[in-house]
C-alpha cells in the first residue's frame, strides 16, 4: 500500500479538496522535514497521512471520482475509487481481446500424439500438410517434421497422416470452444456479468 502525505485547510475540506502535497525535503510553513522524514515527523507537523487503498475498479469501469475517510486519531486519510461501469458493448469487446489470448494460449500447448507434442497453430498445420504432399510426390520413406519444442522428427507417411488428423481436429475443438465462448459473451446483457464471464473453462485437453 503507498502512502503520500498531504495537508488539508481542514477536517471538513479533507473529505473532498487537497490543498498541498509534502514529503521528506520539503517544507511546511516553518517546518523543514529532511529526507529521512517519518509518518511520525508529518502528524506531529499537523499533516495527515493519506492511504491509497488498493485499486478497485477494474477494466470494465470508469474512473469518476475518490471518496476520503478521515480518521482524526490516527491522523490518516484513506483514499479510495469510484467508478462506472462501461457499456456493455465495450465489455463484450475487453472480453473478446481477452478470449482471442487464451485460444492462442490453448493452441500453443500443440497435440499430443504417440508421446510427442507437435504444433497446431496455422502455420504447423500447413507443414504437415505440405510435409505429407511431398513425401507422396518424392515417394520418401520419411519425413521430417518439427515438434512443438523446436526439435524433429522423422516420420512415416502413415504417421504424418495420423499427426494432420490429430492437429485439425485439436484445431476444430479450439474453434468451436472459442465459438461457444463468444456466442455466450455477445447473449449477455449487463458489464457485470460479461465482466465475470469465465473464459478458462470449456477447453479441450491437449
Amino acid at each position: 500500500m503507498s502512502t503520500q502525505n498531504l495537508t488539508f485547510a481542514s477536517l471538513n475540506a479533507a473529505k473532498n479538496k487537497i490543498t498541498g502535497q509534502y514529503g521528506p525535503g520539503t517544507s511546511y510553513g516553518r517546518i523543514a522535514f529532511g529526507l529521512g522524514a517519518s509518518a511520525n515527523d508529518f502528524k506531529t507537523a499537523g499533516l495527515y497521512q493519506v492511504i491509497d487503498a488498493p485499486a478497485s475498479l477494474t477494466q470494465y469501469q470508469n474512473y469518476t471520482g475518490e471518496t476520503l475517510v478521515v480518521d482524526e486519531t490516527a491522523r490518516t486519510v484513506t483514499r479510495s475509487y469510484t467508478g462506472t461501469d462501461i457499456s456493455p458493448a465495450a465489455a463484450r469487446a475487453i472480453k473478446k481481446t481477452e478470449l482471442a489470448e487464451k485460444a492462442q494460449v490453448e493452441e500453443q500447448k500443440g497435440v499430443v500424439v504417440d508421446g510427442v507434442v507437435y504444433p497446431c497453430d496455422a502455420l504447423g498445420a500447413l507443414n504437415i500438410t505440405a510435409a505429407i504432399a511431398t513425401q507422396v510426390k518424392v515417394q520418401a520413406a520419411k519425413v521430417p517434421l518439427k515438434k512443438a519444442d523446436g526439435s524433429w522428427a522423422d516420420v512415416t507417411q502413415t504417421q504424418a497422416e495420423a499427426i494432420e488428423l490429430a492437429v485439425q481436429t485439436r484445431r476444430n475443438a479450439l474453434a468451436t470452444a472459442e465459438k461457444n465462448h463468444t456466442d455466450i459473451i455477445d447473449a449477455l446483457a449487463s458489464t457485470a456479468v460479461i465482466a465475470q464471464h469465465d473464459i478458462r473453462t470449456g477447453w479441450p485437453n491437449a
